[in-house]
């Protein structure tokens, strides 16, 4: 879970993924679903800890309809989900498909896509386009991939950027003009308040009487420690002009 987690935060803060998360499935990650009794409802949300929706395409469904009886488990499940548009007509391969789907998701006006396959090829061509996430079942549990070398490399890319530009900026505005200035106006009464030390804070009347009682309990215990005190140095014939200890009843009248 905390891996899990660590992915997605990196997708979320360099590639702008969001929840909820649309997480596109092909045939064979439902097959392998099936195979270790894995119930995608269920253990997708709670493996990404965030809302989830999963989506097939018309691609994907007609693909698993061509192979017949032996992946009809799989299509039973694909059949759960919302299908996504997908452009193709007449349908192509599922793995076209998802690889068109995924470099378009990389554009800003179009959805960004999770994607689920145990296709070993399709998973390489995904992680050399990058920026996208990938899942695949492995050790009968999801796994989430993490970033590939172009995902990770796209970052640094797009930072190298961000640094060309600042020094652009610099050469021709100049770097005393980039600094920013401190906000003028008046300032937050509240904020500046000075906080009033413990002792100069007011009590009220059933504080005071706690306080009251708290301080003559540790007076009373003193005194009788003290009585203790002297009664075993008489008793060993050290207490010889010893003062008395005071009247406890005289204290606490």
């Amino acid at each position: 879970m905390k891996r899990a987690s660590r992915i997605l935060t990196f997708f979320r803060y360099n590639y702008g993924f969001q929840a909820p998360h649309t997480v596109l499935l092909d045939g064979t990650f439902c097959q392998a679903a099936l195979q270790n009794k894995i119930n995608l409802r269920e253990q997708m949300p709670k493996y990404l800890a965030e809302e989830v929706h999963m989506v097939v395409t018309n691609c994907v469904l007609q693909e698993l309809e061509k192979l017949g009886s032996t992946v009809y488990g799989a299509l039973a499940i694909c059949r759960q989900f919302t299908v996504a548009k997908c452009p193709h007509k007449p349908a192509r391969t599922a793995s076209e498909c998802i690889k068109h789907l995924a470099r378009r998701s990389k554009t800003k006006d179009h959805a960004k896509y999770f994607i689920g396959s145990q296709d070993d090829n399709l998973l390489l061509n995904l992680r050399d386009l990058g920026g996208i996430p990938l899942m695949s079942i492995k050790f009968n549990t999801i796994l989430l991939e993490k970033p590939s070398n172009e995902s990770l490399n796209g970052v640094q890319k797009s930072k190298d950027e961000l640094e060309k530009v600042k020094e652009l900026k610099e050469e021709v505005l100049g770097s005393e003009l980039l600094k920013k200035r401190k906000r003028k106006g008046p300032k937050d009464p509240i904020l500046c308040r000075a906080r009033k030390p413990r002792w100069t804070r007011k009590l009220n009347s059933c504080q005071v009487r706690f306080r009251e009682r708290l301080a003559r309990r540790r007076m009373k215990l003193r005194l009788l420690k003290k009585r203790r005190t002297l009664a075993q140095l008489r008793g060993s014939g050290q207490g010889k002009g010893v003062k008395k200890p005071m009247n406890l009843k005289r204290v606490f009248r």
